[in-house]
Parts: C-alpha cells; sequence; structure tokens
C-alpha cells in the first residue's frame, strides 16, 4: 500500500517536473503540531545541495500577515487603533486632491482599501526600472504619493486594491511607534518567541547561514540563477521576508493557536474579511479569505518574488494548514500547496473557489 508521504512525493515531484521547479520544500500543521515536513529537489543546481525544511527561502508577500501582526500588538499595547487615521501617524502621508487622505485607516493599509493604486513604488525601490527616480527612503515614498500621476483606485474603504505601498507605509507605523527598526521589531516580537530562529529580513547568504537557498527565475522554460537577493529595507514589510517551512509551520500553528503579544480574540480578528475582492474572495489583515476549499473555510496568500513562489493556507475550523516555498520565481506554489494539505489531511473533493494570489 502506498504511504501518505509517498503518494505527496509523487505529487510535488510531477509538478515540480512539469515546471522545471528546482526545489522546493513544504510541511502541514494540525492541532497544534507538524504531522509533515520534506524537502524536494535542489536547493542549489550547480552543487546538486539538497533542499531540506531547514533550507531559508525568501516568503514573498506572506510576509505582509507578519506586519500585520506586528500592528496588532501594537493594537494590543494601547499605541493605536486599527480605525486610527493613517496621518495621525504618518503626518506626512499627503495624496493628491482631492483624495481625502485624512479618511484612510490603519484598517484600510491591511486589507488593501485604502484607495492606493498598482504604484511602481517597489520596482523603483528595488532598482528595476531605470530611469526612475530615488525611492531609496520614506521622504522618497512621501514625496511619490503626493505628486503620484496614477489615479487612486477608489476612495477608502470602497474597493479592494493590492497595495505593496499599503504594507510599506505599515512598516513605518511600526518603527515610529516602537522606536526600533522594522527588523528589529520582528526579531524581538515574533521570531525569538515563536522560535523561528531562521528567519530574518536579512540577505541570509550575508549572514554565515548554511542551508540557504540559491534564486531562479525562468528563461525560456528553464530556471535561470540569480546571484542577488532582493533588498529594500523601504519595501521590506511588504514581502522580504525569508524562512524556512519548518519556521513557518510554527508561526501557522501560532496563527490557529496563540501569537505572541495577542489574545485569542486579537488573533481572530486578524482573520475576519475586511473587504470582498469578488463575489468568492475578500481580504482580511494580512490574508486573503474564501469561504470553501475542499469543503473548509480557507485563509491564504501567496508570495513571489525574485526566485521566490510561495503559498500558505490555513484552515482555522480545522486547525490545520500547510506552507510551501519554491526557489523559483513564478512557480507552482500553490498547486503544490492545495495537493500537500489535501493528501496529508485526507480532505474530500470539493468544489474550489478561487484563493487569494496577489499580482
Amino acid at each position: 500500500m502506498t504511504s501518505t508521504a509517498e503518494t505527496i512525493g509523487t505529487a510535488v515531484e510531477a509538478l515540480m517536473s512539469a515546471e522545471a521547479v528546482p526545489g522546493a520544500a513544504v510541511a502541514v500543521v494540525a492541532d497544534g503540531e507538524v504531522i509533515f515536513e520534506r524537502g524536494y529537489g535542489l536547493a542549489d543546481l550547480s552543487s546538486g545541495r539538497p533542499v531540506t525544511p531547514d533550507t531559508v527561502f525568501g516568503i514573498g508577500s506572506l510576509g505582509k500577515s507578519l506586519t500585520a501582526v506586528a500592528i496588532m500588538q501594537l493594537v494590543a499595547d494601547g499605541r493605536l487603533a486599527l480605525d486610527t487615521p493613517a496621518i495621525a501617524l504618518l503626518p506626512e502621508l499627503r495624496l493628491p486632491e482631492p483624495f481625502p487622505t485624512s479618511a484612510i485607516t490603519v484598517e484600510h493599509l491591511l486589507s488593501h482599501a485604502s484607495g492606493l493604486p498598482v504604484l511602481p513604488v517597489l520596482e523603483m525601490s528595488l532598482g528595476w526600472l531605470e530611469g526612475s527616480g530615488p525611492m531609496d527612503s520614506y521622504d522618497d515614498l512621501f514625496r511619490y504619493l503626493a505628486t503620484m500621476p496614477e489615479r487612486p483606485a477608489g476612495l477608502p474603504g470602497e474597493r479592494f486594491s493590492y497595495s505593496n505601498d499599503a504594507y510599506a507605509l505599515l512598516g513605518k507605523i511600526v518603527e515610529r511607534l516602537s522606536d526600533v527598526s522594522y527588523a528589529d521589531y520582528l526579531h524581538t516580537r515574533l521570531f525569538q518567541p515563536l522560535g523561528m530562529t531562521r528567519s530574518t529580513l536579512a540577505d541570509p547568504t550575508r549572514l554565515g547561514w548554511d542551508d540557504v537557498t540559491s534564486l531562479y527565475d525562468y528563461e525560456d522554460g528553464q530556471p535561470a540563477f540569480r546571484p542577488d537577493w532582493p533588498a529594500s529595507a523601504l519595501v521590506a514589510p511588504a514581502g522580504l521576508h525569508r524562512s524556512t517551512a519548518r519556521d513557518m509551520a510554527r508561526y501557522l500553528i501560532a496563527q490557529m493557536r496563540e501569537m505572541p503579544g495577542l489574545t485569542n480574540m486579537q488573533r481572530r480578528e486578524m482573520h475576519r474579511p475586511r473587504i470582498w475582492r469578488d463575489a468568492e474572495t475578500g481580504y482580511a489583515l494580512g490574508w486573503g479569505v474564501a469561504p470553501d476549499f475542499r469543503g473548509e473555510p480557507v485563509l491564504a496568500h501567496s508570495g513571489g518574488i525574485t526566485g521566490v513562489s510561495s503559498h500558505a493556507i490555513l484552515l482555522p475550523e480545522l486547525d490545520a494548514g500547510v506552507i510551501a516555498l519554491l526557489n523559483v520565481s513564478g512557480g507552482p506554489a500553490r498547486e503544490i500547496a492545495e495537493v500537500v494539505v489535501t493528501e496529508a489531511l485526507q480532505l474530500p473533493a470539493a468544489r474550489e473557489l478561487p484563493v487569494y494570489n496577489p499580482p
């Protein structure tokens, strides 16, 4: 009889082979425990070094939920409220008139409902847009927003518009209220309490760590090595976090059980939908939401940037979840996460509704 681990391995390796994925790491949690974790393929093609559950990957926009936790901890500390106007904390924030900047709340920023349109700030800050102006500091960001040529996506609270820039602003709020850097805040108040010893905002290749993946992009359908980890303190809160499947499993358990610095009510409040993207998917605080995955309500998020494809699923009513990390941009992280959690939990086949994927 084929074991569950063999069934999962066959399915994951088939998805990886079909899309030329060099390496992947997965972990499944249930009832407060890690019930399955594996590495597949290679962390580095040139050396043949394998992926393990402790291999450090980028996690991309999965990191937005980490920023949301930081904000909720500060709410729990009494430093702000979700309905606090953003300009009360960031008086430099101004969008072109007649947009009502003063109506943007912290909750709007967390739920992609601030009215900010899709902007090129992340690409500018990472040096991906030739000929663009500087985007190295919050002063640069505030100047850009004050004169942005793009039309707002809508009034605050009116509609969903995915915004990396909103999460950059949330990172500044964390720094301003805590008097430490965003990276130091996460290290002290999240990574250390959860035992996430291989999670960081830094370039992991400069920390002296072993078992760090190489990064790959697709060129003509095949993985091509990329030497540099994306780096920008400005947009880091939107998704430049690095972690492992094992560390992220600890984090998923905390999302469903006990999060440092939060009451259970505050933790669950993060999972409540704030705005609906369409009839089937919405957004909470750092998590996409949908009513049905294999018959269960689901929270999920994807991430993607140079050398990163990631997907996490939380099934709160089952006290279960999954993380999938890949070392290539544009890889099948969602498909891998779905097949792994379905097989590991023996979920029934059911009508699938879209699970939120960021643009």
